[in-house]
């Protein structure tokens, strides 16, 4: 089964970013700051970040492009109805892939976003 991540489960109005930052769960790791909770609409949505901290914007666009897909590839085993904001820190990309999805799962799961099976 394919899952995506459409544009209409995006996370782009103020009010919306502003309820998951004052609303809901953070925690870090040395990749990725996560912010999660129940989603203010009906439908669960996601957000990624980077700052400019993070580096140039081809840097940029490829710390969101990675978390995107992290976040695609777990998001079955997710709970629904949740919002997810993700914000890069600058060690993302120092980083295999195998290793960024393994540190977003651990943070997942201490979040509980993770269904039990």
């Amino acid at each position: 089964m394919l899952f995506s991540l459409p544009q209409r489960t995006r996370i782009s109005k103020k009010a919306h970013f502003q309820y998951t930052f004052t609303h809901c769960k953070r925690r870090d790791n040395p990749l990725v700051r996560a912010y999660a909770g129940k989603a203010f609409k009906e439908e669960g949505c996601s957000a990624f970040i980077a700052s400019k901290k993070v580096g140039n914007a081809v840097v940029r666009n490829r710390c969101k492009r990675r978390m995107k897909e992290i976040l695609r590839q777990i998001k079955p085993q997710l709970k629904e109805n949740m919002d997810i904001i993700l914000v890069a820190k600058s060690g993302l990309l120092s980083v295999t892939y195998e290793e960024a999805s393994r540190q977003l799962f651990r943070l997942f799961r201490d979040l509980s976003l993770v269904r039990m099976a």
